[in-house]
C-alpha cells in the first residue's frame, strides 16, 4: 500500500513526464447514476467532464495539460480522478497488455455456441469434434503423399505433457543445451538465430523460473536468459512463485514441472520500425520460439505444456520490467515419464 502511495505522489509531483492516453479497450457511459467506466462507478461530478475528457485523452495528453483543460473543475479532485484511471489502466502510457488488447473482441465476435462448452466436458468434446472435422470445400481434391513412419520422429512424438517425472532432476547439460537453442549465432555474415523473427529484430526476451532441486547446479530463482553470451542471470532469488498464479486446472501442471519459461515482448525493439503491427509480429515470433523449444525439448526427453493464461500481475514486480515489456506466454517444462 505504501508503494502505491509513493507512486501516486511521484506521478502527481512530476506532471511533465507522464503522457496518458485513453485505453482503446475501455468503454464508458454516463447515465442517471453518474459515470460508469467498465465495472467502475463514479458518482461525483466526474460525469460532467465527459465526453470532452474522453475526446482529449483519446489523442494523448500530458498529465498537467489535462488538468488545465478543465479550469472550473476542482483541481485536487481532478488529479485524484486522473490518477485513479491511470492506476486502473483506463488511462495508459504504454502498449496494452495481452488481455487488454483482445478483451474488445468479445463484443465483436458473434458467438452462436452455448456457454456450456466452457465447463461441460461432453459439450466441449462435441464442439471440438465438429471443429476438428471442418471442411470448406467439397469439389475435386488431390490427395497428397504422407510422410513415412521413420520421418520426422521428434515432430510426430510431440505432445503437450501435463504430468511430469518428479523423482529425478534435469541435468545441467540437458537444461543448457535446450535453452541454448535461443542463443545468438555469430557468423561472417552477421548475427543469426535458430528461428525466424520479423525484420530480424528478435524482440522477445526470455525469463526462466527454476524450482528448488529440479535442475542440477542451478539454485531456485528467477533468471534472465541472455542470448548474447548464452548465460542466465539471477534477477530474483528471494521470492518463490507459487501455484496460486495459475488457474485451478493448471496448478498441478505447475507443481510438477521443473521450470517455467516466460516470453516477454519488448516493444522498444520492434515498434520503432513496425509501429502497432509489431505487436502481431511479436505474437508470431513467440509461437515460433515456443514450437522450436518444444521440438528440441522432445528430442532431449523433456516435456512442455503451454499455459494459455495466468495471473502474471501477481509476480510482475519480480521481473523488473520496463513499461514497454509485456508478458506474452508461459511454458512449463519438466522431465517426461518413462
Amino acid at each position: 500500500m505504501e508503494s502505491i502511495k509513493n507512486m501516486s505522489r511521484s506521478i502527481i509531483e512530476d506532471y511533465t513526464n507522464l503522457r496518458v492516453v485513453w485505453s482503446p479497450s475501455v468503454k464508458w457511459l454516463v447515465d442517471n447514476n453518474g459515470l460508469k467506466i467498465e465495472i467502475f462507478r463514479y458518482k461525483g461530478g466526474e460525469a460532467n467532464l465527459f465526453p470532452e475528457f474522453y475526446y482529449i485523452t483519446q489523442k494523448g495528453i500530458l498529465f498537467y495539460q489535462l488538468i488545465e483543460k478543465f479550469p472550473s473543475f476542482n483541481k485536487e479532485i481532478l488529479k485524484k480522478f486522473i490518477l485513479d484511471l491511470y492506476q486502473k489502466r483506463i488511462l495508459v502510457d504504454s502498449p496494452l497488455k495481452i488481455k487488454e488488447l483482445f478483451y474488445t473482441q468479445n463484443n465483436l465476435f458473434e458467438n452462436t455456441y452455448p456457454e456450456s462448452i466452457r465447463y461441460d466436458s461432453n459439450e466441449l468434446d462435441k464442439f471440438k469434434n465438429k471443429q476438428l472435422n471442418r471442411c470448406y470445400y467439397h469439389n475435386h481434391n488431390i490427395h497428397l503423399m504422407c510422410y513415412g513412419e521413420k520421418d520426422f520422429i521428434d515432430i510426430k512424438s510431440r505432445r503437450s505433457i501435463r504430468d511430469f517425472n518428479i523423482n529425478e532432476k534435469i541435468s545441467f547439460e540437458i537444461f543448457s543445451k535446450t535453452i541454448s537453442i535461443f542463443k545468438q549465432l555469430h557468423t561472417k555474415h552477421g548475427i543469426f538465430y535458430n528461428y525466424a523473427s520479423a525484420g530480424g529484430l528478435y524482440p522477445i526476451d526470455i525469463y526462466i523460473y527454476v524450482k528448488q532441486d529440479k535442475v542440477m547446479k542451478i539454485n531456485e530463482g528467477l533468471y534472465y536468459y541472455s542470448p548474447i553470451d548464452n548465460s542466465i542471470y539471477l534477477i530474483n532469488g528471494n521470492e518463490t512463485i507459487s501455484c496460486n498464479i495459475h488457474y485451478y486446472s493448471n496448478q498441478k501442471i505447475y507443481e510438477n514441472s521443473a521450470y517455467s519459461i516466460f516470453f516477454i515482448y519488448n516493444a522498444e525493439v520492434s515498434m520503432p520500425k513496425y509501429e502497432g503491427i509489431a505487436y502481431e509480429y511479436a505474437l508470431i515470433d513467440t509461437g515460433i520460439m515456443v514450437q522450436t523449444y518444444c521440438l528440441v525439448a522432445e528430442s532431449a526427453g523433456l516435456g512442455c505444456c503451454s499455459i494459455g493464461d495466468l495471473n502474471f500481475e501477481k509476480i510482475e514486480h519480480m521481473f523488473k520490467l520496463s513499461k514497454n515489456q509485456i508478458h506474452v506466454h508461459t511454458l512449463e517444462v519438466g522431465l517426461k515419464k518413462s
